[in-house]
């Protein structure tokens, strides 16, 4: 007879936890090293042997509070481990039918926990049975699987099912016969596969909608061969530790096999369906061969397996769309995919070592402390100037401890400033509380005055050591430092092919109790399936806009005198924000103020000030999409100047979401005027272009279906050593973007300036560590005349100390400040030679780039760069030059208003621009000047 399951004791729980967290991380540590030679899980049989040593002791774990919790979460995570390893080994034959018990062992322990069962090492299952004191005392519970818990294991089950499913037929084994041939119940592997996990869904409950769960998995994630059944068990020997099989089980009757089609992996939205078969052999002459010949390969081996790949795509094998940018990561992820079904030969075990490396399949377990949590997302999702930030700021504002992470310094600092001075009400306040401090004028004695550090890239402003909120860029969020609150702005910035890789990583491991997402709605349906992965709780806020905002009826014609004040005209390049300027400030009485991506972040911020301001004559902001993002701007009406965008090769039109965060910056609610008409307004400046706002404003946004994610950068080491020893940096980075294989749902991130950024590595000794560091740094790749100064401040900090001054004089950058600096006072370079306020502008901007990285490193390590205070006199210097030249481009164009237009009536008083004559004459002053000097001198 067994004794009463009695609760574990707190030394007991704390020595099993402490040993479970041991195997598993020796399991793990064993798959990852499962091709080399020195490891102890080098088959698929020692890995489930290890597996089922820690399955036999979680269950002997008692399904009592607080023990039960620690059951579940154990099994989960070893049900996730093991169904995502599986498929990381070669399919054979010989291996199936170990599987097969293995995984109805999986199936018979899950049907233990959910029904609270005790299990015994010599006896299985049984019922489980209490001691009379304790129950009578009341001191034990038995507390059922949470709501959420049942959620996650069904997600890992009917997604595991898939995945193996496919593993086993890219292996060619799906049709093999298992069992016993003289048996009634043999079949095949494909009929024991389709019936896994049986006995767990049906105990879920979930066992009527399996089947259409499964067969929506294999059409939105992966290539099935498949004919939808129910798994047949097929017996076969036994490992000692299995279960006996539960005969008297009722079993499923047999369910008619249905054909499906065969989508490959991974499907990509598109706006034109663009097919492989259609592509492969385009594909296959491209980069791709250089490619795998830098991967390991021989010239005739890769163009052998590029020949056969494009035999199987014409042969029906793949078909799937995908996005144009996109196109090349999607049939490399097809090609390795398609190579795991080859032999293993030199070349094809070569390339998928290089591939194994750089994969990421189980991207949620790379966050061990955010999976030990449990974690409430909060998503607030709504158009611009809906107040979704607001509400969520509120919260964080509650808190004792929280951090706050968007994509912009200048966010970070508005946030930052905004507790400081108590300009956010904190949740829970009440009406009385809010009454009374509307008294008090914003600073840091104000009622809602919260201490809050910032912490950036390129700036750190410590308020005080002990205080509990921090506002940051997300690229410096800690993920680690558990916190109460977090908010994390712009979450739809997971799906940029270049940075969205840190918001997602950011959903999977940030370790806050409680986190708001704030941003557009395409990503909800993302969230949620990354959710209910981890096993995360999600709630869903949306939100509408506070002002209406109206597309006008007509355009204006590319008449510019039709602009009035409060007008922002967007336009897409360096050279069309000028063009504008000046043209406006020719045509109408107004100033511009000006707004784009190159342009500090402290000249923007100034700029935006001159234009909110009423009294500074600076009536008109023209500005690039960086005014979507990170100012709060009194905008009345948005002005197209295009609705395409150059990408780098080509025009390509705005998107949705775009041309809605643009415009949705008009009229925003709290900017306005009291005077002035409610709500913004949108046009454009030429007519062919409105019905394009017209029709795409009363759009939704377009759903998303894939974020982006990294190879960890633990694997950098294992990608470059799997390479060929003379492998260049260019081939280590591609291998990153193309060669690994993802989890569904997930694309990498691509590398910007591959070219540039390995050119300039390749030409350094910089150990795997300092690669790894410039991969993260603002190196002004589009700026070449930059990179001189660049090298030589990294080489002097990898060679142990960058003193500022000399390098600075050396690359010609302290006479060019000078030079402005003079002409700030007299209108000439110091040699009295002319100076191009457009030409010297540029060169500030990249001065400016040049000084934050600087600044960059010195907070990195501030005994190599230790000429910090040095630096940020320069920086300040570098933007009051900045700033003087934008005033002196409005000086030099300024303007007059014709005496018969009425349609510039402005909204707001306007500080008359310098007469045209005026500026005639300085000019001449200055010529004089010019001559003077240069007598002076000879």
């Amino acid at each position: 007879m067994q004794q009463p399951t009695r609760p574990l004791s707190s030394q007991q729980e704390r020595r099993l936890t402490a040993w479970l967290d041991d195997e598993m991380l020796k399991l793990t540590r064993g798959y990852k090293k499962r091709t080399q030679p020195d490891s102890a899980l080098q088959t698929l049989p020692d890995y489930l042997d290890a597996a089922q040593t820690i399955l036999s002791v979680v269950l002997q774990i008692p399904p009592l509070d607080p023990s039960a919790a620690l059951r579940v979460a154990y099994l989960l995570r070893l049900t996730n481990d093991v169904l995502g390893a599986i498929p990381g080994y070669l399919a054979e034959v010989q291996d199936i039918q170990t599987i097969l018990n293995w995984l109805d062992d999986l199936d018979n322990s899950w049907v233990v926990v959910l029904q609270a069962q005790v299990w015994h090492s010599d006896t299985g299952p049984a019922d489980l049975e209490l001691d009379a004191e304790l129950l009578a005392s009341g001191k034990i519970r038995v507390s059922p699987v949470t709501q959420t818990e049942r959620t996650r294991l069904r997600s890992l089950l009917i997604g595991g099912s898939v995945a193996l499913e496919e593993w086993v037929d890219a292996g060619g084994l799906l049709h093999c016969p298992v069992g016993d041939a003289e048996d009634e119940d043999g079949g095949t592997v494909q009929d024991a596969f389709q019936e896994l996990f049986y006995r767990t869904l049906r105990e879920l409950g979930e066992l009527g909608g399996v089947l259409h769960a499964l067969m929506f998995r294999l059409w939105a994630a992966c290539r099935p061969s498949p004919i939808l059944g129910v798994r047949f068990r097929s017996g076969g020997p036994k490992s000692p530790k299995s279960f006996p099989k539960n005969h008297d089980a009722p079993r499923p009757s047999r369910v008619r096999r249905v054909a499906i089609p065969r989508p490959a992996v991974p499907v990509i939205p598109t706006d034109g369906p663009v097919h492989f078969h259609a592509h492969a052999e385009d594909w296959s002459k491209g980069p791709v061969a250089k490619r795998l010949v830098a991967f390991g390969a021989s010239e005739e081996e890769a163009a052998q397996l590029l020949n056969a790949f494009v035999g199987a795509v014409n042969a029906g094998y793949f078909k799937a769309p995908a996005k144009a940018e996109d196109e090349e990561i999607v049939f490399s992820q097809v090609f390795f995919r398609w190579l795991k079904t080859r032999p293993r030969t030199g070349a094809v075990s070569c390339l998928l070592r290089v591939s194994e490396a750089a994969s990421n399949l189980y991207p949620i377990e790379s966050f061990e402390t955010a999976r030990r949590m449990k974690r409430k997302f909060i998503m607030h999702v709504g158009p611009t100037n809906s107040g979704k930030t607001h509400h969520a700021l509120r919260a964080l504002a509650a808190a004792q401890s929280g951090v706050y992470a968007g994509p912009l310094r200048l966010l970070a600092h508005e946030i930052w400033e905004r507790f400081n001075i108590g300009q956010v009400v904190p949740l829970g306040a009440t009406e009385e509380d809010i009454a009374a401090a509307k008294s008090v004028p914003f600073g840091i004695d104000h009622p809602f005055a919260r201490k809050c550090n910032m912490v950036t890239g390129e700036e750190v402003k410590i308020v005080d050591d002990l205080s509990g909120l921090a506002s940051c860029t997300v690229e410096m969020l800690s993920l680690s430092k558990r916190v109460e609150v977090a908010v994390i702005d712009e979450i739809q910035m997971m799906l940029d092919p270049y940075r969205g890789s840190v918001w997602t990583d950011v959903v999977l491991g940030m370790c806050a109790d409680e986190i708001h997402l704030c941003g557009e709605d395409t990503v909800v349906p993302l969230v949620r399936r990354i959710l209910e992965q981890t096993g995360d709780e999600l709630v869903v806020r949306e939100y509408e806009r506070l002002t209406p905002l109206s597309v006008e009826s007509t355009s204006l014609n590319n008449d510019l005198t039709r602009i009035q004040q409060g007008d922002c005209v967007v336009a897409f390049s360096r050279r069309a924000i000028f063009g504008l300027k000046r043209r406006i400030e020719q045509q109408t009485p107004m100033k511009v103020a000006v707004v784009y991506g190159k342009l500090p972040p402290e000249v923007r911020s100034q700029q935006a000030a001159l234009f909110n301001a009423e009294d500074s004559g600076y009536d008109v902001l023209v500005g690039s999409d960086a005014i979507g993002m990170g100012l709060n701007l009194k905008i009345r009406r948005v002005i197209f100047e295009a609705v395409s965008k150059y990408n780098g090769a080509r025009e390509r039109p705005l998107s949705i979401s775009q041309i809605k965060q643009i415009a949705g910056r008009a009229g925003r609610f709290g900017m306005q005027t009291a005077d002035a008409t409610p709500g913004g307004f949108v046009t454009t400046l030429r007519e062919i272009d409105l019905p394009t706002v017209q029709r795409t404003l009363p759009l939704p946004n377009v759903r998303a279906k894939f974020v982006r994610i990294s190879t960890p950068k633990t694997n950098l080491p294992m990608v470059i050593a799997a390479l060929p020893e003379n492998a260049t940096s260019k081939t280590w980075l591609e291998a990153t973007m193309y060669a690994g294989l993802f989890a569904p749902g997930y694309l990498p991130k691509q590398i910007n300036h591959v070219e540039s950024l390995s050119e300039f590595i390749d030409s350094h000794p910089f150990s795997i560590k300092d690669r790894t560091l410039l991969l993260d740094a603002p190196l002004p790749w589009r700026d070449p005349p930059s990179w001189p100064a660049v090298a030589s401040f990294l080489r002097s900090y990898f060679d142990g100390f960058i003193e500022l001054r000399p390098l600075m004089r050396e690359h010609g950058l302290d006479d060019q400040l000078l030079d402005t600096e003079y002409a700030m006072k007299m209108g000439t370079r110091r040699d009295g030679s002319r100076f191009d306020v457009i030409s010297e502008l540029g060169r500030l901007e990249a001065t400016h780039k040049i000084l934050m990285v600087y600044i960059w490193l010195s907070y990195r390590n501030p005994v190599t760069a230790a000429d910090f205070v040095l630096a940020q006199e320069y920086k300040e210097r570098v933007e009051r030059g900045l700033h003087w030249c934008l005033e002196e481009l409005t000086l030099q164009t300024g303007g007059t208003m014709r005496a018969d237009d009425t349609n510039t009536a402005p909204l707001r008083p306007a500080i008359p621009s310098t007469p045209r004559k005026t500026r005639e004459k300085i000019g001449e002053l200055r010529e004089r000047l010019r001559q003077v000097q240069k007598e002076l001198r000879e």
